[in-house]
């Protein structure tokens, strides 16, 4: 036996194996969030490449870990605080995953030299379960933060906004929906949501689970959020059984005499949409058309990628789903911390620190001010620091301030640090003599130039700024609007 698990543990990565499989998966989710939009062409094309010299000869555990340390390196460097819900999951288990490798071979030093390739199965004991914990985590968090009045509004509510934009592509605008439809719709998300998270759990209730989660973020990926449902199929792919990777790898595409490993084919094919966007996106004229494409390609990749384990599922003689383990008696000391900051980030709300980012997107969740919309936590028991509540009044400003994608700040409430840190990008972008009324404290400011009479000589970011990320607060009552 001991022999038997030596051999085990030292065995090489497997070309089309399933650390291959879950590697490639993963590095696409990041290429597709990279190149939604080629906001940065040369950080695209550039990972792309990167991507491509690591996969097409055979991916290994170091040229995995080196594009997860490039690609941490590039987001920490350029874009934070200022990311997405799907780009922080990514980068804090980017951040473990390198922490686990660390630990990994620290407890290998003397065994083995600590440059020799890695073997499949210690991969998989690092990679695998982190992304089972991430998966599990965020549907948990994303639906308590669901819990709240807000969310049950039968016009605001952020369930019933996207049930009748799903409806609208269905030629179902016009439908006049009964009550017990709008109040059923919000039920039965925050349900799935909290209840799928913990389903996850148990080994049982995973593919059912999977196969929900899959066609919601397939259906998502159809209305624009392809960034955030390839970083879901990757975190899916933590709950596929050893056994069903053996029928992706057993399963190559052929494509005439060219044969191709499923995901390398899935990675080849969303970077193929990306280009063709990319040179289609540069054209004048509407631009709707390119998230569709990508939603297209995201999805026809990853069901070309899991064809092997769907067509035996309805085989006679089906490979036996096992499920897999969530949660360990002994989880090694990087996972614990793991899954602490990985919870703590997702609450940060409620403590009193950033709102954006936080997987509460599309939750209509409030925490701001002395009370929350929140079920539970209505009195912000949890509250510890007050970001939320230094606050500016933005009374008028400049139209070119919300330049991108960013929301208009005009009648809107905006934390001072969250204010500071536009003022700061507006000087870097040189937009000189932008007008502004705002209020701050009871007194009402008035400038013709901002980012010159910047109140508070925003010189630097300081910590604050790199680590916080506010909404918008709405002033007064009324439902809490839905917002990414």
């Amino acid at each position: 036996m001991a022999h038997l698990e030596t051999k085990e543990r030292t065995s090489p990565v497997r070309p089309g194996g399933e650390f291959a499989v879950i590697a490639t998966v993963y590095m696409t989710a990041y290429l597709v969030d990279l190149t939604e939009t080629w906001e940065h062409p040369v950080a695209g094309a550039f990972f792309i490449l990167v991507a491509l010299l690591a996969v097409l000869p055979g991916i290994s555990g170091w040229s995995f870990y080196l594009f997860l340390i490039l690609a941490s390196a590039y987001t920490l460097w350029f874009h934070i605080p200022d990311v997405t819900n799907h780009e922080n999951i990514y980068l804090i288990c980017n951040l473990f995953l390198v922490v686990g490798l660390a630990d990994h071979l620290w407890r290998s030093r003397g065994r083995r030299r600590p440059l020799t390739p890695l073997a499949e199965q210690d991969l998989i004991r690092i990679v695998k379960p982190t992304l089972r914990v991430a998966l599990s985590i965020v549907y948990i968090v994303a639906g308590f933060h669901k819990m709240n009045w807000d969310f049950f509004h039968p016009e605001s509510g952020c369930a019933i906004t996207f049930f009748k934009r799903v409806a609208g592509k269905f030629g179902l605008s016009g439908v006049v929906w009964p009550g017990f439809v709008l109040f059923s719709v919000p039920v039965v998300v925050l349900a799935w949501e909290l209840a799928g998270g913990v389903m996850l759990w148990f080994r049982r209730l995973q593919l059912p689970v999977l196969i929900v989660a899959w066609f919601m973020h397939a259906l998502l990926a159809q209305l624009v959020y392809t960034d955030f449902s390839s970083l879901a199929f990757a975190l899916m792919l933590g709950f596929v059984p050893a056994a069903q990777f053996d029928l992706i790898a057993n399963a190559p595409i052929r494509l005439g005499r060219l044969r191709l490993k499923r995901a390398t084919f899935y990675l080849l094919l969303n970077v193929a949409v990306a280009v063709v966007a990319g040179i289609y996106g540069s054209r004048p004229g509407p631009q709707s058309v390119i998230h569709r494409w990508q939603g297209l390609g995201l999805n026809i990749g990853f069901l070309v990628l899991i064809w092997p384990i769907l067509a035996d599922r309805f085989s006679s003689q089906r490979t036996e789903w096992s499920g897999v383990s969530v949660w360990r008696p002994r989880f090694p000391w990087w996972r614990v911390a793991f899954v602490v900051v990985l919870t703590l980030f997702g609450l940060s709300p409620y403590l009193g620190l950033r709102t954006s980012g936080t997987f509460s997107m599309f939750s209509n969740l409030r925490t701001e001010g002395a009370s929350s919309n929140h079920l539970l936590l209505a009195d912000n028991p949890l509250k510890l620091w007050g970001y939320q509540e230094d606050v500016v009044e933005i009374i008028e400003i400049d139209p070119r301030h919300d330049a991108g994608l960013r929301q208009s700040l005009n009648g809107y409430l905006l934390p001072v640090v969250e204010f500071k840190k536009r003022i700061y990008d507006w000087r870097a972008e040189g937009l000189d003599d932008m007008s502004a009324v705002f209020k701050y404290e009871d007194r009402v400011y008035e400038t013709e130039d901002l980012v010159r009479a910047d109140p508070w000589r925003v010189g630097r970011r300081d910590l604050e700024m790199y680590l916080m990320d506010f909404r918008v607060i709405q002033k007064g009552p009324g439902p809490n609007a839905c917002r990414w």
